[in-house]
């Protein structure tokens, strides 16, 4: 419990500029996005100039201050953060923060998993030193995965210089699943915003809990152990929802949505891939309905992709070819090759039938229900983003198929069992997420409390008084 008193300051450290992206409860499940981001940035900084992280981060939290210095935009951020008391739904959903944190804190276990131990902490240890470091660490053993982005890491190791310096292992597991807490609840809020907004908040606050108990479920449970699949997959589906739930035609109303790519495709490598195909999709639903500002976010996936590329040929990073050997091999799918066909019937067996197709069903339901069910529009409306919510978990699975069975040549049984739980966790993140659609659309609009007027008082009855 303890490490939440480190914990929350550094993840509400952004609130004032999460208060002009955001208002009310949203600024404050807002600001753990922008403070991770922020992580990220320096961490960065800190590989190409050798900076520490703890000192860039702090800068880029002072550079808030500007904003207090003009009085319009001070009133601002004060008026969006206000939360009151008779808000019952924001300060529920304020309780559900703190609770299911601390939760997350207390049951984190020891950090002794080996993904945890062998990957992401080690690249938490190669940041929290000179910037060489990690360029050296370029030349370990391929079992190290020192290509993987450092999102993660890069927050974790920020904890560690906030406090010292010293490697908490512990503090390194429990930020990283107090974030996934944050994030899952931020997804839940937007789109209870979008398709309940009239709804009783006790069902609201009821149905986020529920999606943020099943969210740390995913990925074996290991989401506050240190691994980075479970966050992978919250901000895969955070990204989904906010495109999702676009309304307006601002600008900086693509500012969050193009951080949270940022962010959701550089935790791991297949992120940008899942990142971008779900991104197109919420995309083509906007497209529809005719909000053709948003598809500037397009720019973000070759934005992210070419900077990415400049960075690890500048640092030397290597490159797997894990990729390029999916893409040269993808044809061998409709060859009727024997191996494939094997490897196919593996990952079914293996993969598919015991553990997905619950989640293919969830979603195939929660869409029908979506299409036919939902509240307000007509059912050309809804149609799209009935479509969207089955064909994002399908898409992600496919794309998770294809790579385990043109991605590597032999111990495909092992490899199954060792990460298919972990590299679907994305895949079961959206269907509940369609499922969480579904039910927001289900919910009944709140009645209005009657208001009974009263009569005016006579000057004959005053008189009397």
């Amino acid at each position: 419990m303890a490490d939440l008193l480190v914990i929350f300051p550094i993840l509400l450290a952004f609130l004032p500029l999460a208060a002009l992206l955001a208002n009310g409860i949203n600024a404050y499940i807002v600001s753990p996005v922008l403070a991770t981001a922020a992580a990220l940035a320096a961490g960065f900084t800190h590989i190409l100039f050798d900076v520490p992280i703890w000192s860039v981060w702090l800068i880029i939290v002072g550079l808030q201050l500007i904003l207090f210095f003009l009085k319009p935009v001070r009133e601002r951020v004060v008026a969006n953060l206000k939360v009151a008391q008779s808000d019952l739904y924001s300060v529920g959903v304020l309780g559900l923060a703190a609770l299911m944190s601390a939760m997350a804190s207390i049951s984190t276990p020891a950090p002794l998993a080996w993904d945890a131990r062998s990957i992401w902490f080690h690249h938490a240890k190669w940041l929290n030193g000179p910037a060489e470091y990690f360029l050296e660490a370029q030349f370990l053993p391929a079992g190290n995965w020192p290509d993987y982005p450092f999102t993660g890491p890069a927050l974790m190791t920020l904890s560690w210089q906030l406090t010292g310096g010293s490697e908490n292992l512990w503090l390194a597991s429990r930020i990283s699943g107090v974030l996934v807490i944050l994030v899952g609840l931020l997804t839940a809020v937007v789109l209870a915003n979008t398709f309940a907004p009239k709804a009783h908040f006790v069902l609201k606050l009821g149905i986020a809990f529920i999606f943020v108990a099943s969210l740390t479920l995913l990925a074996d449970g290991y989401y506050n152990a240190g691994y980075q699949d479970t966050l992978q997959a919250a901000l895969v589906g955070l990204l989904f929802a906010l495109v999702l739930s676009l309304k307006s035609s601002k600008w900086q109303d693509l500012m969050l949505p193009a951080l949270v790519f940022l962010l959701a495709s550089n935790i791991k490598q297949e992120g940008f891939w899942f990142a971008t195909g779900v991104l197109v999709l919420a995309l083509s639903v906007q497209a529809i309905q005719k909000n053709y500002l948003a598809l500037a976010l397009l720019a973000a996936p070759a934005i992210v992709r070419v900077s990415w590329s400049w960075f690890q040929d500048h640092v030397g990073m290597p490159d797997n070819g894990h990729t390029a050997e999916v893409i040269e091999r993808f044809p061998l799918l409709f060859s009727g090759d024997l191996e494939v066909a094997n490897n196919l019937q593996l990952v079914f067996t293996n993969g598919i039938q015991p553990r997905s197709m619950n989640y293919v069903l969830l979603a195939l339901l929660s869409a029908i229900l979506i299409a036919m069910l939902g509240k307000g529009e007509s059912f050309v409306a809804r149609l799209p983003i009935s479509i969207a919510s089955i064909t994002a978990p399908l898409g992600v699975l496919g794309v998770a198929v294809v790579t385990y069975v043109l991605g590597q040549s032999g111990g495909l049984e092992w490899w199954l069992g060792t990460s298919y739980t972990r590299i679907t966790a994305t895949f079961e993140l959206l269907a509940l997420i369609a499922m969480l659609i579904a039910s927001l659309n289900l919910l009944p609009d709140s009645k209005p409390k009657l208001v009974v007027a009263q009569k005016p008082v006579s000057k004959k009855a005053k008189k009397r008084r």
